[in-house]
């Protein structure tokens, strides 16, 4: 990341830390000036341990590093999807601008991501190239933090399921470390389901609804939102409509997705509605 060592230094000297105590074991004492004095570059890895040594959250780290947060931009890219997924292709091109402009990795990185849900939706299929350098990424890095967690959760079609069983614990230890927010868990392996589904992979299908009803009681932070309430409850009823398909169950289902257009979520409804209509005929099968 550039021209973010002279905030880090101000936030040092703000707490009134030693440099030594900031960089020993993590950066040579030259590389550290250098980061701090002259803006030189570092790893994110690097960054995210120099900012746990100072107490620097994600969120403060995002708005020194660039007055266009991650959150920011995702939030645009999935609003893209969602009603106007034409524009996902300009988009993907106006981050890349931003990335040859600034040096910031997380342009790159998200551009990607906006530039393969343009193709996988329209096309069917990935930019293998891109998928690659993304996916380099993550398992090069030798430790994951929240930047690699929310890389994952907003990229996760771009992994293979055999790459999402292999890294899914991983995952949910990395979420426990860093206190990620328990929705963000939600997202994230409903996503998963949303992949098995479109791979019609049953198995794994009913694995990821099974960890997923499970996962609140070693990750719950006792903050979970509406919506996130409505989409456990949703698989919830799922799991036991897979175990016994009665009548009842059905019916609490299609009050759920009757929610989903009461508040205007029609994304939201068509997901779930397909996934139910998955699981009517995996049961005929």
């Amino acid at each position: 990341m550039n021209n973010i060592g002279n905030e880090i230094k101000k936030i040092r000297l703000e707490k009134n830390i030693k440099a030594k105590d900031v960089y020993e074991g993590i950066l040579s004492r030259t590389m550290y000036y250098r980061f701090e004095n002259k803006n030189e570059s570092i790893s994110y890895p690097l960054l995210f341990e120099i900012c746990q040594r100072l107490n620097i959250n994600y969120q403060t780290l995002e708005t020194l590093s660039s007055g266009e947060n991650y959150q920011t931009i995702i939030h645009c890219i999935y609003s893209l999807f969602f009603n106007n997924r034409e524009q996902l292709n300009n988009y993907s091109q106006k981050l890349i601008h931003k990335f040859n402009q600034t040096g910031y990795m997380k342009y790159k990185h998200l551009a990607i991501i906006s530039h393969n849900l343009y193709l996988k939706y329209f096309f069917n299929r990935l930019d293998s190239e891109e998928v690659i350098e993304f996916k380099s990424y993550i398992f090069e890095v030798d430790c994951w933090h929240e930047y690699e967690l929310y890389l994952i959760i907003n990229g996760i079609f771009l992994f293979s399921l055999e790459e999402i069983d292999s890294i899914y614990y991983r995952l949910l230890k990395s979420f426990i470390k860093f206190n990620i927010p328990y929705d963000q868990f939600v997202i994230l392996t409903t996503g998963i389901i949303s992949i098995c589904y479109s791979n019609k992979d049953y198995d794994r299908f009913q694995k990821y609804i099974q960890c997923l009803n499970h996962g609140s009681h070693f990750l719950a932070d006792g903050t979970h939102s509406m919506f996130t309430r409505t989409i456990t409850k949703f698989y919830s009823l799922l799991e036991s409509y897979i175990n016994n398909p009665s009548l009842k169950t059905r019916q609490q289902l299609q009050q759920i997705l009757d929610f989903f257009l009461l508040v205007d979520m029609p994304h939201m409804f068509n997901i779930h509605h397909a996934l139910l209509q998955f699981i009517n005929k995996m049961d005929m099968t």
